[in-house]
């Protein structure tokens, strides 16, 4: 298929807006690219244009690489490169396009740009705003940056940048915002002391060294916003050092160790002194108390002290938070009825410690409000309470892992928000709460590990319309399960093309409009398991292992065709493995082991091209094992436990060599399942992500800074919580 008349025109078009001048690159391997296309003739489709990629099934013009390329002159703002809406890379380095004399604002993030950072651009004189973020460039930082010295906004993060943060930096004194996160910049950082008029600074996710103290801006008034987490700085650092700061409201030092001052009493006067934060995140600062200084935060909305070593009992947290995380630290002791007093707590946070006793009641009374609450991994006791009210705005749920007792509470169907629901790892002697289906919202399920019992329902009544997540696993469910069961679990019928998200509204900050967008990943536990599934996709996963289940599978589980993790194994059924399995064309991990399954393993299961991991250990299945692209890559664990199996991987050959399964030929998978496997290769994410969408803060720039920080943030779970 030749290309498309409208992009070869347009191509030509952009060809003809420059001049090719050899001086304009200095590549040595620089040539002139844009001389191969001719726009009729022999050689005018464009898709076999030197450095033009096309789509190979609709010839759409997709790639660009016009790099070293000897271009001169400058890219006009009605381009007709703009007419290449299908364009998704494009690599214009090494060329002359700095004839903007007069340009001061150039915006071009969010593409999906190549190559390294122009050094054309830096001879734009006149610069005040240069915005290439998201994008795939590599390379070094060019020196010359430091000429463009009216400039006072350089965003460069989430691109592929290497090399160290280059001095010349220094130079920009104009410059207010600077944003170098998600690279991977090595060395350290020059001194920015220079940058007296600096608001807003961002060096997180990436690789550097040194001190902090060494390159800080001035003591100004104006520094607002400071993230310097998850590098490689040396520490400690000494939090004093902010003391100076008094305007900085936003402040992210996670994975830095840090030195907190102490002081004997919370009214001493240095405590007056700090910066009145409105955003603090200090998680992985190896901090063992709780910072005097946070007693006189008057403004403080968000707190996360999250992966410490605080000691104690839960610290009550200034009265103005929306937030607070003090998950993954060594908290003792009850929590305190005082922390209801919060009344504009939203998101609590205190899993991963060690705190005892009952739930307190008052928690429960502001579900009104509380829309995020995890307690998980502690040693709670007690009973859930019935006191979920028609007003509860509940999103997001969990209690697993505590030694918590009696029956799920009947009331949490007045949670008609309720997204996430974790009480696994209990000790909840229940039958299934069958109220759970009429949830509208709920998505993720996780009762695992308790003592559910009986049999499971015939029916759900409403189907669950967004679950995607049913984790039923070591509990004491008996009987069959129906065909009607698999088909009224509707969520799991159609494939998830984005995450789902929850949104969260959270009431003005200091006259900022909040919302918070979670995102629900699966744990550590299926991240093991799922490795080549659509990683903008949540997991679409059934665990019913280890319980009394009986009876045939049915075949309606493949209806499910959105599956990615199957697990029935410890159970008793009985019967063939049904065929219907083939329909599950994203399955990735199917287990059936240790059952009572007979008969042959359906042949059609090879030709699940996603399939990494599959167990059918310790049933009574006999036949031929068939072989395929997927299942030669299973060792005998897989198969172990079945006398009348035969055939690779197994020793037990088959009697009749004639009889074998023919393998599926390589050549005749299709080319476009070849392209879902590259797709669908970065896997998922684990856990659950929280994304912070602010509006209104001062510009969009900042609110894109809040999102990354929520958004990205991931948990270290140490192995002295794992108790279980």
């Amino acid at each position: 298929m030749l290309c498309h008349d409208d992009e070869k025109s347009a191509l030509i078009q952009f060809k003809q807006s420059f001049f090719v001048v050899a001086t304009a690159s200095v590549d040595l391997s620089a040539y002139p690219k844009t001389l191969s296309w001719k726009p009729t003739g022999n050689g005018s489709d464009c898709c076999i244009w030197d450095d033009v990629e096309c789509d190979q099934h609709s010839s759409h013009v997709i790639g660009l690489d016009l790099s070293s390329s000897f271009l001169d002159g400058p890219i006009p703002h009605n381009s007709s490169l703009f007419e290449l809406v299908h364009l998704r890379s494009l690599n214009l380095s090494d060329n002359n396009l700095s004839k903007l004399s007069k340009l001061t604002h150039l915006d071009l993030s969010f593409n999906h740009l190549i190559g390294k950072v122009p050094l054309s651009l830096t001879n734009l004189s006149r610069l005040s705003y240069l915005n290439l973020g998201h994008n795939n460039l590599d390379g070094e930082i060019p020196f010359s940056i430091g000429k463009l010295s009216r400039l006072t906004h350089l965003r460069l993060s989430r691109n592929n940048l290497i090399g160290k943060v280059p001095v010349s930096l220094a130079n920009l004194t104009q410059l207010s915002y600077l944003n170098l996160a998600y690279n991977s910049l090595v060395g350290e950082v020059p001194s920015l002391a220079n940058l007296t008029k600096m608001i807003f600074l961002d060096l997180r996710q990436n690789l550097l060294q040194g001190s902090i103290r060494g390159f800080l801006p001035g003591q100004s008034k104006n520094l607002g916003i400071l993230s310097l987490s998850w590098n490689n700085f040396v520490g400690p650092f000494h939090f004093e050092t902010f003391l100076g700061y008094n305007d900085l409201q936003w402040l992210d030092l996670s994975n830095i160790d840090l030195i907190m001052p102490t002081f004997t009493s919370h009214n001493n006067d240095s405590n007056r002194y700090y910066p009145q934060f409105v955003s603090l995140i200090l998680q992985g600062c190896n901090l063992v108390r709780f910072p005097d200084f946070l007693y006189n935060q008057t403004r403080l909305a968000f707190l996360v002290l999250a992966n410490n070593s605080i000691q104690g009992p839960v610290p009550m947290p200034p009265p103005s938070l929306v937030i607070y995380d003090m998950s993954i630290n060594e908290l003792r002791g009850k929590i305190p009825t005082a922390i209801c007093n919060v009344t504009s707590l939203q998101i609590l946070v205190l899993s991963y410690n060690r705190l005892s006793g009952r739930i307190p009641l008052c928690l429960f009374d502001l579900n009104n409000h509380m829309t995020y609450l995890d307690l998980g991994d502690n040693l709670l006791i007690g009973m859930i309470p019935e006191t979920f009210t028609s007003s509860c705005k509940l999103k997001v749920f969990s209690l697993g892992n505590n030694k918590l007792e009696g029956g799920v509470p009947r009331s949490l169907a007045n949670c008609t928000s309720l997204a996430s629901l974790n009480l696994s790892s209990n000790n909840i002697n229940d039958t299934f709460p069958i109220w759970l289906s009429t949830l509208p919202s709920l998505q993720s399920l996780d009762m695992q590990a308790n003592i559910l019992h009986g049999p499971l329902p015939a029916r759900f009544r409403l189907g669950f319309p967004m679950l995607h997540i049913l984790e039923l696993s070591h509990n004491q469910f008996t009987g069959e399960i129906s065909k009607e069961l698999f088909n009224d679990l509707r969520g799991m019928q159609k494939p998830s093309q984005t995450l789902p998200q929850v949104e969260i509204i959270v009431s003005s900050v200091l006259g900022v409009s909040t919302s918070l967008i979670l995102t629900f990943g699966v744990t550590q536990k299926y991240k093991d398991h799922i490795t080549k599934g659509i990683s903008l996709s949540l997991p679409v996963l059934i665990n019913l292992s280890r319980n009394n289940l009986v009876g045939k599978i049915p075949d309606t589980i493949g209806n499910l065709v959105a599956l990615h993790y199957v697990d029935l194994s410890g159970n008793s059924f009985t019967d063939s493995i049904p065929s219907s399995f083939l329909n599950l064309s994203d399955l990735e991990h199917l287990d059936l082991s240790h059952n009572l399954l007979s008969g042959e393993i359906p042949p059609q299961l090879s030709e699940l091209t996603f399939l990494s991991e599959f167990n059918v250990s310790y049933n009574q299945l006999t036949g031929h094992i068939p072989q395929g692209p997927q299942f030669n890559t299973f060792g005998k664990d897989s198969f172990m436990g079945n006398p009348g199996l035969c055939g690779s991987p197994l020793d037990n050959k088959c009697g009749n060599p004639g009889n074998e399964p023919p393998a599926i030929d390589k050549e005749e998978e299709s080319s476009s399942s070849v392209i879902d496997w590259v797709a669908r290769s970065t896997g998922y994410l684990s856990g659950l992500v929280v994304g912070i969408i602010i509006g209104r803060i001062i510009t969009t720039e900042y609110h894109e800074w809040f999102v990354e920080t929520f958004g990205q943030r991931q948990r270290i779970k140490r192995s002295r919580h794992q108790r279980r």
